[in-house]
């Protein structure tokens, strides 16, 4: 961790202020937190790992006994522990995603904690975490579901008023009118999810940071830190997109290569086209893990800042990381 005599800050941060204040602590701590990332990636691959050794077991099961169908049930009964495994895993991936996000409040709060007892504290929340991100996206997919049933009843409206699907017998100015709403809703549905990003975006973070806090209550007190606010960090989110841009060009380069790889393969007759997309998609996977394990580092801390500047707005600087 960098040395904690660095100031922190005492006014409220602008957009780019928050952004570049999230880039110096992550270039500051680059090795914790990147070590800290490696392992919540690992956990979430370790679930993907069990499931392909378990299927290339599966599959010598049936071979070694002549009956498919005993490869087929040890498959099913090894994918049911399989999802309990997966359960257990995402759980400690978000745990220690949670972790870099609380060292990153306690640098920037200038409150400095032991590093093991910041790892017990967010370990001992791991089912809180898991439960948070559930909540999230039940929130998130609820909003979905009741966009698309008003977009679907908007749809049939609009077909019936064209007179249906042969476009005959309809009344062209109503269908119109059907379709102009249907331009609106996309229109605001697009402001509402962008607005309920920002009030959901660091959900997680009062559950590590503060020592009162369930899965529900942490949702909740982002929620009204961020009332008033959502719009800044919309802008927020957008400027750090921008900043990590450079990343997701070079990883959609580098993912394109595979294909080109498959492509020419398949031309040229060198490998046979299974064997050629197996390893393109391994490759490609790869690139998608690596780009993972350098921006979660990176999002985390901007949580963290972000929390911190949204107490900082609303409650000044009486912050406590924990109760003593």
């Amino acid at each position: 961790m960098a040395s904690g005599s660095r100031s922190s800050p005492t006014e409220p941060l602008s957009v780019g202020n928050v952004v570049s204040t999230g880039f110096q602590l992550y270039r500051a701590n680059a090795k914790q937190y990147l070590g800290i990332a490696l392992i919540s990636v690992g956990w979430s691959l370790l679930p993907i790992l069990a499931l392909i050794a378990l299927a290339i077991i599966a599959a010598a099961v049936g071979g070694a006994t002549g009956e498919p169908a005993a490869g087929i049930g040890f498959f099913v009964l090894a994918f049911v522990v399989v999802i309990v495994l997966a359960v257990y895993c995402f759980a400690k991936s978000l745990a220690n995603s949670a972790l870099i996000s609380r060292l990153a409040f306690s640098e920037i709060s200038n409150q400095s904690e032991d590093f093991l007892a910041s790892r017990r504290f967010v370990d001992s929340r791991k089912w809180s975490f898991l439960f948070t991100q559930i909540l999230v996206g039940l929130i998130a997919g609820g909003a979905v579901i009741a966009f698309y049933i008003v977009l679907g009843i908007l749809f049939a409206a609009t077909v019936a008023a064209s007179g249906g699907f042969g476009g005959s017998g309809g009344n062209s100015g109503v269908a119109a009118i059907f379709g102009l709403l249907i331009f609106v809703l996309v229109i605001a549905a697009l402001v509402f999810f962008l607005w309920l990003g920002a009030r959901l975006f660091g959900a997680e973070v009062p559950l590590a940071v503060e020592a009162q806090s369930s899965a529900s209550q942490s949702i909740g007190r982002f929620w009204n830190l961020t009332k008033g606010n959502a719009w800044r960090i919309v802008l927020v989110l957008l400027v750090a997109v921008l900043v990590t841009l450079p990343i997701i060009l070079v990883s959609q380069l580098l993912a394109s290569i595979p294909q080109a790889i498959v492509e020419n393969g398949v031309a040229s007759g060198s490998a046979t086209v299974t064997t050629l997309a197996i390893l393109s998609a391994l490759i490609s996977y790869a690139v998608s893990v690596l780009l993972n394990l350098l921006v979660l580092p990176f999002w985390q801390v901007i949580k963290s800042v972000v929390y911190y500047d949204l107490r900082n707005r609303r409650e000044g600087l009486g912050l406590q990381f924990r109760d003593r």
